[in-house]
């Protein structure tokens, strides 16, 4: 699938399943905590998770690489930042997992 990058953009590998994520380099980019928190959390398969102000998407999107949640949220309230993250999943094919994935509130 094409996913077209801004200017700022790049796509990172996360090193999990061939997973990767779009991060605007002039904005926040995840970094180890959010790695820690997705392998801190312990997702029983057919559960569902919810990420309140999921920024990029990181920590859904790892826990959709590690885990056979049955439905994963990601919420986010800004939304150039949405937008982003909506591309990421798009990116990993990952949209079919949930319908909701991310939501823009």
């Amino acid at each position: 699938m094409e996913i077209k990058l801004k200017d700022t953009e790049r796509i990172d590998d996360i090193q999990l399943k061939g997973l990767r994520l779009i991060q605007d380099t002039t904005g926040f980019c995840f970094g180890v905590d959010a790695v820690l928190l997705a392998n801190f959390a312990t997702v029983r398969r057919g559960a569902s998770v919810v990420d309140l102000g999921t920024g990029t998407g990181i920590i859904p999107i790892l826990i959709a690489g590690k885990s056979e949640a049955k439905e994963i949220v990601g919420s986010e309230i800004q939304e150039e930042v949405y937008e982003m993250a909506t591309r990421s999943v798009k990116l990993n094919n990952l949209e079919c997992i949930s319908n909701s994935l991310l939501a823009s509130i």
